[in-house]
């Protein structure tokens, strides 16, 4: 949700998160189809408020993931995975206070998260541009 565009209920969620994925298939009839085992990695950067309190920090994880991909075309999948592991996170948490027109931040106390456990649920469309598995290689 963009910051500008909830004011009257002045509930903010500014979230940017980064976590490359290294993966292991496992033994499929078509490449990237089937089972597989993942490893990845990541950061995160947030500001969220509900209107009353608000949280802005940054944090780093790691974990595994499981998955499977469904064809539904030649070039088109469904994917459905899951991922375990640890996060870690530094916070401030703050109190949005009103001031004449506007609004002040006022810094409540700094807090420190470490949590282990689900990631990330996943679901997601994927489409293949380039097919490089061919029957009898490149011409």
């Amino acid at each position: 949700m963009a910051w500008w565009s909830n004011d009257p209920a002045h509930r903010y969620y500014q979230i940017s998160t980064i976590y490359p994925e290294a993966r292991w298939w496992f033994k499929t009839k078509a490449p990237w189809h089937g089972h597989y085992l993942g490893l990845f990695a990541g950061g995160t950067w947030y500001d969220l408020e509900n209107g009353a309190r608000g949280y802005q920090g940054e944090g780093g994880f790691v974990g595994i993931s499981y998955g499977y991909m469904f064809p539904i075309s030649k070039c088109l999948s469904f994917e459905a995975g899951i991922g375990l592991g640890y996060l870690y996170t530094k916070y401030r948490e703050y109190l949005p206070m009103p001031y004449g027109d506007s609004w002040h931040y006022v810094y409540q106390q700094t807090s420190v998260l470490n949590y282990v456990g689900p990631l990330k649920l996943k679901f997601a469309f994927v489409w293949r541009f380039l097919d490089t598995n061919k029957k009898g290689g490149e011409r």
